[in-house]
């Protein structure tokens, strides 16, 4: 499915591990810098995790009005707390948190990324799917709440193994569907509510990164898995989105570029290329980024910024294969033993300049999670494309990585820059 004509926007929902920090700590990190841009907009955080340490039945919630952290103290949402005992399955228990990392690993992160909110922790025993779920629409809230799923995924298998296990589990989390088991992910219960809840309202959900301990440790004999899923409300995709013919007409192009790409993959592995399905844009002049992703983690990106002359099922295919001849190091040649791989098809549109008078003017200018943007000065030109935002998330980071990219000081400026922005139709998908 399309991205298409991303507009900021804040996730409704992140899932997040909760291993310790130098396991997975940076996994989750990158979910959590997406809220930086609404630091100001996030009032309460509903954050649902497992329970670990004790064997509980129902969803359990703290008798205490604060948490406190080295960081500072976390005041807890008392009238929402109070209103969710009339809810059935919901205990009391201060000891059961006393002790539960699944949320307490979670909160440094949001108190570095937010200023102001109040905590809805509850930590999830044994209940059935049906109760969760009504906890879940009670909780949902409006634009000033985020959910916060707290899981890991596959636990104690070889990376081999775990790698294959966690692809499936974070398809049907991309997918929305209600279906893990405690084997899949230990925070399953709650997910499976969450996504239930995120499928009724159509929310499109985006693969942040994925890895397992073993990338950590080194022993791949014995890993647990971690990856960071963001769920975004369908307002995310601007009012200028393509719909009903439109829609299904962008959705036929976007099948046609990814199988294109993927057909990259497969010819240096060896593989059948699949049919690419027929589409009037393929024999026509664009300009096209092709971006590999492994495990969430950008690993290769080719393109241009202005079409050429040849058609883009040719440069979908040139640019795709340089990507992957650039990722071999990173995509091990062989898809059974794969971790999820994906690929992002951008179709750049016209360039537009930005005022640049002054490096404050550019700053004030630039919008997070929408804008490609390209930098010149003199010899020295670079260009980050949208998806790049969710690693910059904010504008005068963005603006110094295009300016090391460039090959020059992040505090470097002169009245000779010239920036450029430009949107995109990107459309991004799992290597089948």
């Amino acid at each position: 499915m399309p991205i298409a004509h991303l507009a900021p926007m804040c996730p409704k929902v992140l899932v997040v591990p909760h291993a310790g920090y130098l396991y997975s700590g940076a996994v989750a990190a990158r979910a959590y810098g997406l809220l930086k841009p609404f630091r100001h907009q996030i009032r309460r955080v509903v954050l649902l995790g497992p329970s670990h340490r004790q064997s509980v039945c129902g969803m359990v919630i703290p008798s205490v009005d604060v948490f406190d952290t080295p960081i500072g103290d976390i005041p807890l949402d008392r009238k929402t707390l109070s209103a969710l005992l009339m809810t059935p399955g919901v205990v009391v228990s201060d000891e059961v948190h006393a002790f539960e990392h699944s949320l307490e690993v979670q909160l440094p992160f949001l108190q570095c990324v937010l200023d102001e909110f109040a905590l809805v922790p509850m930590a999830i025993g044994q209940i059935d799917h049906a109760t969760v779920m009504e906890l879940v629409e009670q909780v949902w809230g409006g634009n000033d709440t985020i959910l916060i799923v707290s899981t890991d995924l596959s636990h104690f298998q070889s990376g081999a193994i775990a790698s294959r296990h966690d692809r499936a589990t974070l398809r049907r989390i991309m997918d929305l569907s209600p279906t893990l088991s405690v084997d899949d992910a230990c925070g399953a219960l709650p997910l499976n509510g969450v996504l239930h809840s995120a499928s009724a309202r159509g929310l499109r959900a985006e693969l942040i990164a994925a890895t397992h301990s073993g990338h950590t440790t080194g022993d791949m004999a014995c890993v647990v898995g971690y990856g960071a899923v963001a769920l975004w409300p369908e307002e995310r995709v601007s009012s200028d989105r393509p719909r009903g013919p439109e829609m299904a007409d962008e959705t036929r192009l976007g099948e046609a570029l990814l199988t294109l790409a993927r057909n990259a993959l497969a010819d240096q592995w060896g593989l059948p290329l699949m049919k690419v399905p027929p589409h009037a844009c393929l024999s026509k002049p664009a300009a096209v980024f092709v971006t590999w992703y492994r495990e969430g983690q950008h690993v290769a990106c080719h393109g241009r910024l202005v079409a050429g002359n040849r058609p883009l099922e040719v440069e979908i295919w040139h640019h795709a294969m340089a990507g992957v001849q650039d990722a071999l190091t990173h995509i091990h040649p062989t898809l059974e033993d794969q971790p999820l791989i994906e690929v992002e098809i951008a179709l750049i549109e016209s360039l537009e300049p930005i005022p640049s008078e002054t490096e404050a003017s550019v700053i004030r200018t630039l919008i997070p999670g929408r804008d490609g943007v390209v930098f010149s000065y003199k010899r020295h030109h670079s260009t980050l494309l949208p998806h790049a935002w969710s690693e910059c998330p904010r504008p005068l980071d963005f603006l110094k990585r295009l300016k090391e990219r460039a090959g020059l000081a992040p505090d470097f400026w002169s009245s000779e820059v010239h920036l450029y922005r430009y949107p995109v139709r990107a459309f991004r998908g799992a290597v089948p």
